[in-house]
């Protein structure tokens, strides 16, 4: 009986910790929730390096084979797919996942928001 006294307290302490607990919803962009400059572009970059990941466990390859035939040392690489992509630019990242047989389509557009505001890049599927 004890053991179910003690069951039912916790119970209850565990039912008021969660009625504590706050919620904030997502913008779609933890960059952008997280407060970081240029949260669009680290988004983009970011899905292109899973893109990178993935072309090179589909071939197969070590991170340093992968990096001779991008042009990037495996301390590089390695920092890249650890998310470190500040000294890497979209295009560059464009010109690896080429490298590695990838294709990579562009549409421009015009932006569909107020006139003046800044258009946006997206990258709208990765198919493997």
């Amino acid at each position: 009986m004890a053991n179910i006294a003690k069951t039912k307290a916790s119970a209850g302490k565990q039912a008021s910790k969660l009625e504590d607990v706050r919620v904030t919803h997502s913008s779609g962009n933890v960059f952008a929730d997280l407060g970081l400059p240029n949260p669009e572009e680290l988004l983009q970059k970011s899905k292109l390096v899973v893109a990178i990941s993935d072309a090179i466990k589909a071939r197969g390859l070590t991170q340093s084979d992968a990096g001779k035939i991008m042009g990037v040392s495996q301390p590089d690489l390695s920092k890249l797919l650890r998310g470190r992509t500040m000294s890497f630019t979209l295009d560059r990242l464009v010109g690896m996942l080429n490298e590695l047989g990838m294709d990579v389509d562009m549409i421009v557009r015009a932006h569909v928001g107020s006139v003046g505001d800044r258009g946006e890049l997206r990258i709208l599927q990765v198919v493997g």
